[in-house]
Parts: structure tokens; C-alpha cells; sequence
């Protein structure tokens, strides 16, 4: 039997995808917006880009992923359980 497991970019107990045996652990990225740059938490986050702005004191801002993101994640095969960290 397949597993997905499915959470957050703010999980970060694993790699956006990471797979080992039947369990895949997949990750939805947030969105951040830094004064009027917007950024998508994954492996193409410009880090740099996203700090310098930091630095330079824009204010920032996260929302939670688009629901299409994470449909995109659950019709993936196999079953899907979805880890939500609380804060």
C-alpha cells in the first residue's frame, strides 16, 4: 500500500519530496510577500532576494498555500494523509 503524506512548507522535517519505500512525504509551499515581492516557500525560493529585503526593513507577510496546491498534492496517487503542525 502507497502512502502520501502531505503538509506544509512550514514542516520543515523533510525535503519538498522525499520518498522512502511506499511513503512519500510531499510539501505545499506557503506564499511570503516581502513589501511588493511575492515568493513561493519552495526549492526555487530565491533566499537571498528574500533576506536582502528583510534586511533592507520591508515588512513581511505569509499566507497559507492556494487550495489548488494542495489538490494538486492529493491527487497523486496512492493514499493521502495530510500532517498540519500547530502553532
Amino acid at each position: 500500500m502507497k502512502w502520501n503524506i502531505v503538509t506544509d512548507s512550514s514542516c520543515d522535517l523533510f525535503s519538498k519530496d522525499y520518498q522512502k519505500g511506499d511513503i512519500k512525504f510531499s510539501s505545499v509551499p506557503f506564499n511570503i510577500q516581502i513589501g511588493a515581492e511575492s515568493f513561493r516557500d519552495d526549492e526555487q525560493l530565491n533566499k537571498k532576494k528574500l533576506l536582502n529585503l528583510i534586511n533592507e526593513g520591508d515588512v513581511g507577510k505569509t499566507s497559507c498555500p492556494a487550495p489548488e496546491d494542495w489538490l494538486e498534492q492529493f491527487r497523486q496517487p496512492g493514499n493521502n494523509d495530510i500532517v498540519q503542525p500547530f502553532r
